[in-house]
């Protein structure tokens, strides 16, 4: 498990070892955030730490369960970091997606996200895309591979990545 997600300096290590401390030829990895009482980490609060909020913490507080996934998925061109965050009983996405679209698409801090920096972004808007047929919004950046990429899963979840691939292993 990744301790405090509030150490900024050294999050992006954490990551990293602990990915390697386990099966490094592995492509993709669960990630548990844990604080220093050794409980689970909000989402919220992981984006707060890396100054990374691509959803707003009113946002994901009022409409996500507290409790979320997060990976690293690993490819030639580097490791991506994602997030899965499920839809509290009784939203739906159909009440969330314009708020979530509207944050994320809209959010100043989004190459923070990324454990690695993306460079610089390479258009101006997101783009429309499908992975087995489901829609995708991807905005991209200069580094090979680095793109911010969100799409919905079952009208219940809704995962964001650092890259398209990441989102296709997910």
């Amino acid at each position: 498990p990744v301790e405090d997600p509030s150490d900024l300096q050294t999050l992006s290590q954490k990551i990293l070892a602990s990915i390697y401390e386990g099966n490094s030829q592995a492509d993709f990895y669960e990630i548990v955030f844990q604080g220093k009482d050794g409980k689970g980490v909000s989402a919220s609060s992981l984006l707060d730490a890396r100054r990374a909020r691509v959803i707003e913490s009113d946002l994901l507080k009022k409409s996500f369960e507290p409790d979320f996934t997060a990976f690293v998925a690993k490819d030639d061109k580097g490791l991506w970091l994602g997030l899965v965050l499920r839809l509290k009983p009784g939203e739906t996405q159909l009440l969330t997606q314009d708020g979530v679209r509207s944050e994320i698409e809209g959010s100043p801090e989004a190459s923070n996200l990324f454990l690695f920096s993306p460079g610089v972004l390479s258009g101006e808007r997101f783009r429309d895309a499908a992975i087995a047929g489901k829609p995708v919004r991807i905005l991209g950046f200069t580094s090979p591979g680095a793109e911010l990429a969100y799409s919905w899963c079952n009208g219940t979840t809704l995962v964001v990545t650092t890259s398209e691939a990441a989102l296709t292993k997910a």
